[in-house]
């Protein structure tokens, strides 16, 4: 089991030319099928896991992409 924290940078809506990093705790796990990848919120798994992938590298970069992440902490 481990734990990834990403970053996401977002624009200020009310204050043009400021950007809101926000950031996202993901566990990445091997399953029987392959490295899964699941968000963790206050310590509990939030949604589903996703699909199996090949590698950790293949399911840390959908999870970057699936949560609107611009990189890895």
């Amino acid at each position: 089991m481990a734990y990834h924290t990403l970053q996401a940078s977002l624009d200020v809506p009310n204050m043009p030319g400021f950007i809101q990093h926000v950031y996202a705790t993901v566990e990445v796990i091997m399953s029987g099928a392959g490295w899964v990848w699941i968000q963790v919120i206050d310590g509990r798994h939030h949604g589903s896991h996703s699909a199996p992938f090949a590698s950790e590298d293949l399911a840390k970069d959908d999870a970057l992409t699936a949560l609107g992440g611009d990189c890895w902490l």
